[in-house]
């Protein structure tokens, strides 16, 4: 499935009228791939840190965009892990500051 098309497995088969696992079979048999990118966190952090650079003020669902616009489908969870471990200095500065 193309990654710019958010539609679940689940309701794709819902649309067009299989069974989820019917679907599944399809998709195996036509080497559709539909999971998530095989990426280490390692090399997650060092594009978001790289994002984070280059546009410090865009939030999760930007960068998600961004990753998307790579061709890169990856987890909500394993973002926001990055984001938390890239960006946890620069948070903690930016929420301590007082004048």
């Amino acid at each position: 499935m193309s990654p710019q098309r958010k539609i679940s497995v689940s309701r794709l088969a819902k649309l067009v009228g299989l069974s989820r696992n019917t679907l599944y079979s399809h998709l195996k048999r036509y080497k559709i791939d539909y999971s998530f990118s095989n990426l280490s966190d390692h090399n997650l952090d060092k594009i978001v840190r790289a994002y984070r650079v280059a546009k410090p003020q865009t939030g999760l669902r930007y960068l998600i965009g961004f990753l998307q616009s790579q061709g890169l489908r990856i987890q909500w969870t394993r973002v926001r892990s990055s984001v938390s471990r890239v960006d946890s200095v620069e948070r903690a500065l930016r929420t301590h500051i007082v004048i």
